[in-house]
């Protein structure tokens, strides 16, 4: 690898460089649309940190907004054993279980447990706003958007207050590709209740779609400084890096890439972040490193990549950018094969959209072009 680094000159690079534009222009609009939302953590909630099984609802809470779900569904189950028809203690379990399922890519298995259980509370309590909003997130996750929106507006027909519920109705259109209606939806539920984190983030998303990166930036720093949740933080964060890679600015893109996987080191697009931003920096024609300085970048980059994909598997982003790098080193065929397989990738990524996949599949044939355009300029 460093001897090809040692042969390009700064028109390859730049070629390179504009290949590797293909791909962050799209890691600023993909991945991002489906991320882990804490239902426990209302805005404004404590996290009360401890260290053995949660025996109160507090401190349940904070177990789930540190990702610990174990312990988290631990303590419901130790409120059930004491009083099985505990409408609160089943909310939370049920809360838990479609985090968990989100959380970990096995929506299907514990997104029909989480129903299980939230039907159980509606059994005891059929006024449950939280029930059906649990009922439609468990729904989402699996891809069910239609049965979402009804969950949803049953949740909301019983609180319309319920701004976590307006909320995830609007997550589910921004995961169809409708963003004026997510929009409409993140406004109306912060309009109510301004430091809602995950409205925000849902926000900012928008705004970086539609080019406001201003606003972008604004929303998802305001969503990372009144979160209580991991996870959530690492993808303020990391949303944040995107943006300044966006403009350019790589150096601080790195230190927030760098920040979301320090936050939540299991979020698998804050290690393809890095790993993105890393390349980047390695292939800088502003700011040229020494050669083993950019061979040193580009092999932590694969390291970061590795990471992604390993705790996601289906992490497309993570496999275009692996693909970009071996085109870099001069394996065009080797990242073809790559790209080729990825295409089987796209249509399990819970993290795209219906519309993100078409579009990514269309991204995907334009790089096999280009690189095929790149082997052909060398070979002449």
């Amino acid at each position: 690898m460093d001897k090809v680094l040692n042969l390009l000159t700064k028109n390859e690079r730049q070629l390179l460089v504009v290949f590797f534009a293909l791909v962050v222009v799209a890691l600023g609009l993909l991945g991002v649309r489906r991320w882990g939302l804490p239902f426990l953590q209302r805005p404004g909630a404590s996290s009360v940190a401890t260290s053995t099984i949660p025996t109160t609802t507090e401190q349940i809470t904070a177990a789930f907004n540190r990702n610990d779900f174990a312990g988290a569904i631990a303590g419901a189950d130790g409120q059930l054993a004491r009083d099985p028809n505990d409408v609160n203690a089943l909310l939370l379990k049920a809360g838990t279980l479609a985090q968990e399922g989100s959380l970990t890519f096995r929506e299907k298995e514990f997104g029909a447990q989480a129903i299980a259980v939230a039907q159980q509370a509606l059994g005891i309590d059929a006024s449950s706003s939280e029930a059906w909003r649990i009922i439609g997130y468990a729904n989402e996750i699996m891809q069910n958007y239609r049965e979402a929106h009804k969950d949803y507006a049953q949740a909301l027909a019983l609180d319309p207050h319920n701004v976590t519920a307006m909320f995830d109705d609007a997550h589910s259109y921004d995961l169809e590709g409708n963003l004026t209606a997510a929009e409409a939806g993140y406004r109306k539920a912060l309009q109510l209740t301004p430091d809602f984190d995950q409205a925000q983030m849902g926000l900012g998303r928008v705004l970086m779609a539609k080019g406001d990166k201003k606003g972008a930036l604004a929303a998802f720093a305001h969503a990372a400084a009144v979160s209580k949740n991991a996870r959530l933080r690492a993808e303020a964060t990391y949303s944040a890096g995107i943006v300044y890679q966006s403009q350019d600015d790589t150096a601080t893109a790195e230190k927030y890439m760098n920040a979301a996987t320090a936050l939540d080191p299991s979020y698998p697009l804050g290690w393809a972040g890095l790993g993105t931003v890393l390349f980047a920096k390695a292939m800088s024609t502003t700011s040229p490193l020494s050669n083993a300085d950019s061979l040193a970048a580009v092999q932590a980059s694969l390291a970061d990549l590795d990471k992604a994909i390993k705790l996601n598997p289906n992490q497309t982003i993570a496999h275009i950018q692996f693909a970009t790098e071996f085109a870099l080193i001069g394996q065009g065929d080797q990242a073809i094969q790559i790209l080729e397989k990825t295409k089987a990738v796209v249509p399990n990524d819970i993290t795209l959209s219906a519309a993100d996949k078409a579009a990514t599949l269309k991204r995907i044939d334009a790089i096999e072009t280009h690189v095929k355009a790149v082997q052909a300029g060398y070979t002449k």
